[in-house]
């Protein structure tokens, strides 16, 4: 984007339902002008970076009632940034369709999807193994990283159904300890997990399944965790 031209763009809401507005404005992270972001009116929001080659698209809602963006819009930005390496979305946004669309597009080299799990913003669809196989098929050595801070039980029964391919895994302080007692089972890819919280038990059982059945396990995080 020119420099010399107007940092913020606004879309005419008289034509759009959804207003969108650009800004290039140094962010705090020291990204500066090389990440671009678009807010809706709402709060999803759609962030690409603005460099030479697009590398990151990251789709963001945590309201489940206004999710603002359908799976049509998301995959007609994917079609336009086919240079991207990294998504990251919303796990309210994730479902067979968009996890399809993006397996079948031949120009999509993803190296990163990373998921984001709110109890504001859940998914209300399950994604079949058939489509996280084929997935999986398309992009081998992706990276799949799930951080989540829901806290239900039961929002763990189609999160972290049967072999869920996750390779990094991020629980916070408030996810309950029967979700993580799910990852030995159900997380054969992982490779980093992550837990900032256990209890009343010890630890020591999920550790041992999650050593057992998922055997390329390398790393190990623990926050407030009782280890014997």
């Amino acid at each position: 984007m020119n420099k010399d031209q107007s940092k913020s763009f606004e879309v005419n809401t008289d034509h759009f339902s959804t207003a969108l507005s650009m800004s290039t404005e140094e962010e705090e992270d020291g990204r500066g002008d090389n990440f671009m972001t678009l807010y809706s009116s709402e709060e999803s929001f759609l962030a690409i970076s603005s460099s030479d080659q697009l590398s990151t698209l990251q789709l963001t809602n945590t309201n489940e009632n206004d999710p603002r963006l359908t799976t049509k819009g998301i995959i007609t930005q994917i079609n336009h940034c086919s240079s991207i390496r990294e998504l990251s979305l919303s796990y309210s946004f994730l479902n067979d369709e968009l996890l399809k669309a993006l397996s079948g597009n031949d120009t999509l080299h993803l190296e990163i999807l990373r998921v984001e799990a709110f109890p504001e913003a859940k998914s209300t669809a399950k994604i079949s193994n058939e489509t996280w196989c084929t997935f999986t098929n398309r992009f081998p050595g992706i990276n799949l990283i799930l951080l989540t801070y829901m806290t239900e039980e039961e929002d763990y029964e189609d999160l972290l159904s049967v072999h869920v391919p996750f390779t990094h895994l991020y629980f916070s302080e408030c996810v309950p300890s029967s979700a993580v007692a799910r990852v030995g089972t159900s997380c054969p890819r992982l490779v980093e997990l992550v837990v900032s919280a256990y209890g009343p038990d010890t630890i020591d059982e999920v550790l041992i399944g999650a050593a057992h059945g998922c055997p390329k396990l390398s790393a190990v995080g623990l926050g407030d965790c009782e280890i014997t």
